[in-house]
């Protein structure tokens, strides 16, 4: 299930913060929205308070990266994150993705329209589709920055320098004071 709050309820990057600290398991790749908000006052807090790394992802960064099977640019990150997911869930795609069972989750999944332009192909802004189902797409785009940064993800579990030789020698590759309560809130469970 996505854990979701309202804006009201995460007015400052502390509660978004402490979100993440009760959540979080097994060194967790976190990413945050970097496009507006409390994004890097979170990625801040998490880093000085707990040596935790954030990613950010900018929707509008453009990168010149081209769609695999058509001749078209994409517009900017968003446009491809949005893009490569939708090839993602083609059920002739290799990638079997089991999502969360929200129909609101899958109402935002299916709600963007796609443009082309020239050769660039946009996916339609949040403030149109905004206008259309008077609600944003916040649960697709954590779905789909998560998937957009699923092999980095993957890589750092895989090699991951804390093992068990490392934690026995005392070096746990975290900052002085930060425990292991903080990786796993639930205690194991």
């Amino acid at each position: 299930e996505l854990l979701t709050q309202p804006g009201s309820e995460t007015p400052t990057g502390e509660e978004v913060e402490s979100m993440i600290l009760t959540q979080r398991l097994d060194q967790a790749l976190i990413v945050l929205d970097g496009q507006g908000g409390w994004a890097g006052e979170t990625r801040g807090l998490l880093k000085r308070s707990h040596g935790i790394e954030c990613e950010l992802f900018i929707s509008s960064g453009v990168d010149g990266t081209w769609a695999e099977k058509m001749p078209l640019q994409f517009l900017n990150n968003r446009a491809k994150m949005w893009w490569r997911f939708r090839e993602a869930l083609d059920p002739k795609s290799v990638y079997e993705i089991c999502l969360p069972p929200s129909t609101r989750l899958r109402a935002q999944l299916c709600t963007p329209h796609y443009l082309i332009a020239g050769k660039k192909l946009q996916v339609e802004s949040k403030e149109e589709i905004r206008k259309r189902i008077s609600s944003s797409t916040d649960e697709a785009d954590a779905v789909l920055m998560a998937w957009e940064f699923r092999d980095q993800a993957i890589w750092n579990v895989l090699n991951h320098v804390d093992d068990i030789v490392e934690r026995l020698n005392g070096r746990t590759g975290r900052p002085k004071g930060v425990s292991d309560e903080l990786d796993d809130p639930r205690g194991g469970w």
